[in-house]
């Protein structure tokens, strides 16, 4: 495995790098790191887009924004712990639940 540091975090958190080998090891050690970081719930349960057309208030919206905010972090970490043939296939995904 060839861990790359996990950014914006501890420099001695890494990401495990998943090179389509070692799923099992990399599931394992991916889904602890998320747990650590607070953002598993976002990858297992996802989030869903605001209907622009229902009254949304500003608590609401503030909700929508950190999860997005969350999901984005947790995206970002799993396109740093692919490499680059796994990376072109999940790049166009839009969530961390997607991916």
């Amino acid at each position: 495995m060839n861990p790359q540091t996990v950014a914006g975090n501890n420099p001695h958190q890494q990401v495990p790098k998943l090179t389509g080998r070692n799923y099992h090891h990399c599931d394992i050690q991916m889904k602890v790191l998320f747990e650590s970081l607070d953002l598993w719930d976002i990858i297992d349960e996802g989030y869903e887009e605001l209907d622009e057309d229902d009254d949304i208030t500003a608590a609401q919206t503030m909700e929508h924004k950190a999860k997005k905010k969350k999901d984005k972090k947790a995206l970002f970490t799993i396109y740093q712990a692919v490499e680059d043939h796994i990376f072109e296939r999940i790049s166009n995904t839009k969530t961390s639940k997607e991916a």
